[in-house]
């Protein structure tokens, strides 16, 4: 069976045909940017569902912002701001007559890799998808763990300091790609408008020594963002996805500092540090976690010597 599968995502909007094994075909894009309301975002979803009505059994949705899977209901559209108070599910199966799912996208990233990815046999592990935000997503005793209103993982709404007033200038949100290509466009002395992920990991592998610095104070944030998830959570390893986790330069700094973070931390008391692994499934992780998810496969198998 094929499923189409969506990731809604504050850059863009992705696609692909997926079938129950996992792979992908007939995958594109569309510009996050090209619809501005939940009317156009239907129609836009609804014309590529027409493309492949014929040879797919359901949709896949994964989208960015706070949603109750069973009713598909937008609690925050995150960087989709217009999406919030929709009922996405209903209103996509209006347009598109098959059946359809919706889940968190960070929520789907931690589906796929604990399905088929380097969280498989883990019972308790969080995932944090850096994208145009933050993204995270929590397991707990081997089951995905929404929370109370379904804002478990939310990585965004972090505070990035508790000595200061909340503020939407110093929350985790403000920690996306973007965050990193502008610190290196200011510490090389480029144009920040030319300046990509492709960029940053070209200067930093390289040997580019000021783009290798900013990388590594970036990822240094990051670390501490996660060294306070695990004291709260104390889970055994740390999925890191996104486009960006496709450069192993990058997952490497933020092992790194993870490092240099829990080294601190053990001179006091010694703490238990998880594993920091790169998504299998990486930037198509989104795609492959809402496939899980409509089919249902959220318990991860069980390892030797686990509990049942």
């Amino acid at each position: 069976m094929r499923y189409l599968a969506f990731d809604i995502g504050g850059t863009a909007i992705k696609h692909a045909v997926v079938d129950d094994r996992y792979r992908l075909r007939a995958q594109g894009e569309f510009p996050t940017a090209s619809v501005r309301t939940p009317d156009e975002l239907v129609a836009a979803l609804g014309a590529v569902y027409d493309r492949h009505a014929a040879e797919v059994a359901g949709v896949a949705i994964s989208t960015a912002g706070e949603t109750d899977p069973a009713t598909g209901l937008m609690f925050n559209g995150g960087a989709l701001r217009f999406t919030r108070g929709l009922e996405m599910r209903s209103a996509v199966a209006a347009r598109c007559p098959t059946r359809v799912t919706v889940e968190n996208d960070a929520n789907c990233a931690l589906l796929a890799e604990v399905g088929d990815g380097v969280l498989t046999g883990c019972r308790n592990a969080l995932a944090l998808i850096v994208g145009t935000a933050l993204g995270g997503a929590v397991l707990v005793d081997g089951r995905l763990h929404h929370g109370t209103h379904f804002y478990a993982g939310s990585f965004s709404l972090l505070m990035r300091t508790i000595e200061e007033p909340f503020s939407a200038e110093r929350i985790g949100g403000t920690l996306g790609v973007g965050a990193l290509t502008a610190a290196v466009a200011a510490a090389t002395g480029r144009d920040p408008a030319t300046v990509d992920g492709r960029v940053v990991f070209d200067l930093v592998e390289a040997g580019d020594a000021a783009a290798t610095a900013a990388l590594d104070a970036y990822c240094a944030v990051l670390a501490r963002l996660l060294f306070n998830a695990q004291m709260l959570l104390d889970v055994e390893a740390v999925a890191v996805g996104g486009g960006i986790s496709r450069r192993p330069a990058f997952v490497a700094a933020l092992a790194a500092q993870a490092a240099a973070t829990f080294d601190a931390a053990d001179t006091l008391v010694p703490v238990p540090r998880p594993a920091i692994r790169g998504c299998r499934h990486s930037a198509d992780a989104n795609l492959v976690g809402a496939v899980v998810h409509h089919l249902g496969r959220e318990r991860p198998p069980v390892s030797p010597g686990s509990r049942t």
